[in-house]
């Protein structure tokens, strides 16, 4: 696969934010339902060991566990998609401020909002401590959803010297998949074999192949989607089998006999999650868009998956907190079922309102297409 040649910014890639959608969806169902798959005495919204109820929700938190991966995933698409074709080391402080302002600074904001929010629902008073406060942002201990940023914010670090030396050999640029994949399993087999590693799961080498796959066909990406025109036949179908054999693995490790090592896991989690974000990326190009208010629906979500992904838990917190189950099965199952619905929807307003209002204040009015689509001469961002 050759990438473009020409140097003027590329269109930015719509169906991303199909694929930002799934994501998304992704992270809020693994949160919804986390009470859920809890063992007796670790939540008091814990079911009963080994019944269908429990079983059903552990396959499905377990089968959304694609989530993080995918988003690292995206991102390594885009930024190699944008920058590719038109890079200079030159380029590097601009990046930088640009990820100042869109990343660092909203994860220290939130997470100072968390570090109050948090103290005031389960304590009802707040006390500010700004060393602890500080100490707690190196590894997003304020929020549990937060160490995501921390991630990402190591790749950003790192995009620049990333591009400028694949720009500056195309054997780098062949082979940067496997040489992805093999920092990346060198690292697991050194955490899981000979010391293991605090913060791993918040360590950008842990996700780095799955970064540099995106990142390649990023830089390749119209010959990548003129392949899945064939190649689709296998993805989607693989993507839904690995799937389904990452929920299985964690069904029988919990509820059967075990007997699979951390390996088989990891392996099969970063496939599934791999697979699962090409086969998106082909459904947001060619399926979705048959099914326009389905299609729609999906653009505005993904469009507004950051905000969605900084404000959720704090609904789902005073959901929690505020309302509690009655009665059957069925109530439990409403319940749980809500628990998704208003963290989503009601994070999903907010960040709609917040862009409304945010153009406003700028004197911008909102684009006449939705969240997500490009208008005509959109660069990719």
């Amino acid at each position: 696969m050759e990438p473009s040649k020409g140097k003027k910014s590329r269109p930015k890639i719509a169906e991303l934010d199909i694929v930002r959608a799934f994501a998304i969806l992704a992270v809020v169902l693994i949160h919804a339902t986390a009470d859920a798959t809890a063992r007796a005495g670790e939540s008091h919204l814990a079911l009963a060991e080994g019944s269908l109820t429990q079983m059903a929700f552990v396959a499905i938190n377990r089968m959304s566990l694609f989530a993080v991966p995918l988003f690292i995933f995206i991102s390594g698409v885009v930024l190699f998609y944008r920058y590719y074709d038109t890079w200079s080391l030159k380029q590097a402080a601009g990046f930088y401020r640009k990820r100042i302002v869109s990343s660092i600074i909203p994860y220290v904001l939130w997470s100072f909002i968390y570090y109050v929010f948090n103290q005031w629902l389960f304590t009802r008073s707040v006390v500010i401590e700004w060393i602890p406060f500080l100490k707690m942002l190196q590894w997003a201990d304020v929020g549990y959803h937060l160490y995501f940023m921390i991630i990402i914010i190591q790749f950003y670090l790192l995009f620049p010297l990333m591009m400028t030396a694949v720009k500056a050999s195309g054997i780098l640029e062949k082979l940067m998949v496997p040489i992805g994949f093999g920092i990346q399993a060198g690292f697991y087999a050194y955490n899981h074999y000979v010391a293991p590693l605090d913060h791993r799961p918040s360590l950008a080498v842990t996700y780095i192949g799955v970064f540099m796959l995106g990142g390649y066909i990023g830089i390749h990406y119209s010959a990548f989607m003129q392949w899945m025109r064939r190649g689709a036949v296998l993805i989607v179908p693989a993507a839904v089998l690995g799937g389904l054999a990452l929920g299985a693995l964690f069904l029988n490790d919990r509820y059967g006999v075990g007997g699979f090592s951390h390996t088989w896991f990891e392996a099969t989690q970063n496939a599934y999650a791999m697979l699962l974000g090409m086969a998106l990326t082909w459904v947001g190009a060619v399926v979705t868009p048959k099914l326009p208010g389905v299609h729609r629906a999906l653009l505005v979500l993904g469009a507004a998956s950051f905000g969605i992904y900084l404000a959720h838990p704090a609904l789902l917190s005073l959901y929690r907190v505020g309302i509690q189950p009655t009665g059957g099965m069925l109530s439990y199952d409403l319940y749980m079922l809500i628990g998704f619905l208003w963290p989503l929807l009601g994070s999903l307003f907010l960040a709609i309102a917040y862009g409304w209002v945010s153009r406003s204040l700028r004197g911008r009015r909102p684009a006449a297409v939705p969240p997500g689509v490009p208008a005509k001469g959109t660069a990719a961002n």
